[in-house]
């Protein structure tokens, strides 16, 4: 899951280099892939908090968490039986074959102009962050630009073997507890809903 959403905001640093209709079409099965790993996360996150949570309930509750937890379980075989017919579909495809070629036959494009498609495509990312993080945008939005900030910066530090340490720790803390707030926040609506 993360793999798929680093590797979207690497090829959207340098679309300049593909060719726009296949990049896209790659963008899209990307996405794909992240949304079912995403919801198959969730449920797993939901299963572990519920567990925690349940030590520190009353034992009446016990039936109500193990009805729930029976169901979050069924959702989980039903997600990944998605995923695995997602991943048939991907290998038929040839889809990682089709990722490298693309990757390894770029568009020739000068070093300088790589550089600043990626300064600005870094700099967009950094924007809209500190944007969503003025205006206490809701959270989910503010996590998504935190984590595309991030694997932009970890992403020109590898190509142009630049290291942002300190600025790349920095967001990462900022992510690890947007991360948590998050997951608690769908465990929350999950709840509501029951």
């Amino acid at each position: 899951r993360v793999g798929s959403r680093r590797l979207r905001v690497a090829l959207r640093c340098f679309e300049s280099l593909f060719p726009e209709s296949e990049l896209n079409q790659i963008l899209r099965h990307l996405r794909r892939a992240t949304q079912t790993l995403g919801d198959i996360r969730t449920l797993d996150v939901n299963l572990q908090l519920l567990r925690r949570a349940a030590k520190r309930l009353p034992v009446s509750t016990a039936a109500a968490q193990r009805k729930l937890t029976g169901e979050l379980l069924a959702d989980r075989v039903r997600q990944l039986h998605d995923w695995r017919e997602l991943q048939q579909t991907f290998a038929m495809s040839h889809f990682e074959a089709r990722i490298r070629a693309m990757v390894m036959k770029p568009r020739p494009l000068s070093d300088r102009r790589m550089l600043d498609d990626a300064r600005e495509f870094i700099a967009r990312r950094r924007r809209v962050a500190r944007k969503r993080f003025k205006q206490n945008a809701d959270l989910h939005k503010l996590r998504i630009s935190v984590k595309r900030y991030r694997y932009a910066l970890e992403t020109g530090a590898a190509v142009f073997r630049v290291v942002p340490a300190e600025r790349v720790h920095a967001v990462e803390a900022l992510q690890d507890a947007l991360g948590e707030m998050h997951d608690l926040e769908v465990l929350l609506d999950f709840l509501r809903g029951c």
